[in-house]
């Protein structure tokens, strides 16, 4: 009888274990799910908030000052280098 005791009360640990296990595991899931979200929002607001620099950036200067794209200043120094080269 004192074995069966035992044996009931060890299972219904082990359920109860079980079941806070797949509680967590529920929650990290979510969390996960979450956060990938979050990342790309965050991603998103960069993106803006770095468009809205060069736009605030090239408001404040001269025609010849402004801020370009990258692609595009990689471009004119690779023609200026050629340039240089050739002289």
């Amino acid at each position: 009888m004192k074995i069966n005791d035992e044996k009931k009360a060890s299972m219904a640990a082990q359920f109860a274990a079980e079941a806070t296990l797949r509680r967590f595991n529920v929650a990290k899931a979510c969390q996960a799910g979450e956060r990938k979200i979050l990342d790309r929002e965050l991603a998103r607001a960069k993106v803006t908030a770095n468009r809205v620099a060069v736009v605030v950036a090239n408001e404040w200067k001269d025609a010849n000052d402004k801020v370009m794209p990258v692609r595009q200043w990689l471009e004119d120094r690779r023609c200026i280098q050629g340039e240089m080269q050739q002289l």
